[in-house]
C-alpha cells in the first residue's frame, strides 16, 4: 500500500510538472521557438513510463527502469540549473517591470529543482 501511494503521488507530480513546463510560460511567438524545443517535449513523458513499469513490476529484483528514472532526474536538475542561471538575470532585471512574471516563473522552477533532486536522491537510494 505504501508502495503505492509514493508511485501514485510521483506520477501526479510528474503531471503537474509537465503541465507547467508546457504552459506557464507560454511565448506570444511560439512559432520561433528552437527546433530542440520541439523535438524535447515527447521526452516529458519518460518519467511517467520509467514509473508505470516501475509500479507494476511484480518481484523484488533490479529494474533499469529505477536507474533511468534516476537518471532522467539527474539530467533535468543539470537542464535546470542551466536554465535558473540563464534566467537569473533577466528576471532580476525586467522582473519589475513585467510584473514579476518572469521571477515568478522562476521560482516555479527552483521548486521544481529542489523537488527533483530530493526525488533522484531518495529514489537511487531507495529499493523498489
Amino acid at each position: 500500500m505504501k508502495k503505492k501511494i509514493v508511485f501514485v503521488s510521483l506520477f501526479v507530480y510528474e503531471v503537474v510538472r509537465i503541465f507547467c513546463i508546457l504552459t506557464i510560460r507560454p511565448e506570444s511567438a511560439i512559432e520561433i521557438l528552437p527546433a530542440s524545443w520541439y523535438v524535447s517535449v515527447p521526452l516529458l513523458i519518460l518519467p511517467l513510463l520509467f514509473l508505470y513499469f516501475l509500479a507494476t513490476k511484480e518481484k523484488e529484483e533490479d529494474s533499469p527502469f529505477q536507474k533511468l528514472y534516476v537518471l532522467v532526474k539527474i539530467l533535468s536538475l543539470i537542464s535546470l540549473a542551466g536554465y535558473i542561471y540563464a534566467d537569473f538575470p533577466y528576471a532580476q532585471g525586467y522582473g519589475a517591470l513585467n510584473d514579476f512574471y518572469s521571477l515568478r516563473h522562476l521560482i516555479y522552477l527552483v521548486i521544481f529543482f529542489l523537488f527533483d533532486g530530493i526525488i533522484s536522491v531518495v529514489f537511487s537510494l531507495w529499493k523498489v
